[in-house]
């Protein structure tokens, strides 16, 4: 019986895809190569595949079904969160794709809607929040991990953070697109090393910033494991304990505030890191993912889980109970 729930999997609307092909104001086009190839091209090179995985529903059910999956929460990809564009621009393209996420969601029963939002106009995006939980009831939302050069630490989007944890929304974060950083660029590194890193910064930035004393309730998802996170933990705690300038907003030690408000998913890609994360974290703060359909995609991630030895609770747990308490589903 399937019983998973992947919480990371990314939907291509075609309501964008319809919006840049008649209005050059998303900053993207739509191409299509004498072999049939098609995808977007944003400005500034970034590419988005455009095929039936990205698409087609029942390419992503039939994925669901041969992997055990249940249940897939649908986000863009972060190519989509637009923070670079006009506030207007990013705006009508997150309207746009939380409308067409909700068709999907109405049509199909397996899916879950996961919103995004405008973050660079807290007003805006504290709109399209309560937009999406009143009228399309959405209960998650995913950002990225900085916008156009603030940490979502800045006390600019501490509204967008009071008003999602006052409507009790899931925020999932997703690392944006590694800028030219010489580092990254010779082995194409950036989605392998950078983007870890950058969720690792991000929640590190909201946890010592005090935002957790502030807004105790406030439940954050961290992409691809937590990044660096989990490995690192015994380094942010020694940090906070002798570095001055890491401790003077938050009242207790790192550890403290990812025990109770933060969650991982499970994209290692390695038995043996899943394993340390299971250590290092504890059962009740992981939730499964997948990156579906990207190219760094878990490819089988419920054997992965089962290959783990744990008892059936805590299997269950992993695999879908965290998940159906973020999101508010009755299994």
């Amino acid at each position: 019986m399937k019983k998973a729930i992947d919480v990371h999997a990314h939907i291509l609307p075609q309501g964008f895809v319809d919006l840049i092909k008649r209005d050059k104001r998303f900053l993207a086009d739509f191409v299509e190569k004498d072999d049939g190839t098609k995808f977007i091209k944003f400005n500034g090179g970034f590419i988005h595949p455009y095929n039936p995985a990205a698409v087609d529903p029942q390419v992503r059910l039939e994925h669901m079904d041969n992997t055990n999956i249940k249940y897939q929460a649908l986000s863009v990809s972060p190519r989509l969160f637009y923070y670079y564009a006009p506030a207007e621009v990013a705006n009508e393209v997150a309207y746009t794709c939380n409308n067409e996420i909700f068709s999907a969601v109405n049509k199909y029963k397996d899916f879950i809607g996961m919103a995004t939002v405008p973050l660079q106009d807290v007003d805006l995006a504290v709109k399209e929040l309560r937009r999406v939980k009143k009228e399309l009831n959405f209960n998650s939302i995913e950002i990225g991990s900085e916008v156009n050069e603030k940490n979502l630490s800045d006390p600019y989007f501490f509204p967008f953070f009071e008003e999602a944890a006052n409507n009790d929304i899931f925020i999932f974060i997703h690392p944006l697109a590694v800028g030219s950083i010489p580092l990254m660029e010779d082995y194409d590194l950036g989605p392998i090393l950078g983007h870890p890193f950058c969720t690792t910064a991000a929640i590190a930035n909201l946890i010592l910033s005090g935002i957790f004393d502030k807004i105790p309730n406030l439940k954050i998802g961290l992409s691809h494991a937590g990044g660096y996170l989990p490995y690192q933990l015994g380094r942010l705690e020694h940090g906070f304990k002798v570095m001055k300038k890491t401790s003077k907003h938050s009242k207790r030690s790192p550890l403290e505030y990812v025990k109770e408000n933060v969650y991982f998913d499970t994209i290692t890609h390695s038995k043996e890191s899943l394993e340390l994360l299971v250590k290092v974290i504890g059962i009740d703060n992981l939730i499964l993912g997948t990156d579906y359909p990207l190219y760094m995609l878990e490819a089988d991630p419920v054997t992965r889980i089962e290959e783990l030895g744990l008892d059936q609770e805590q299997r269950d747990k992993v695999l879908y109970k965290n998940a159906c308490q973020l999101f508010k589903i009755q299994y």
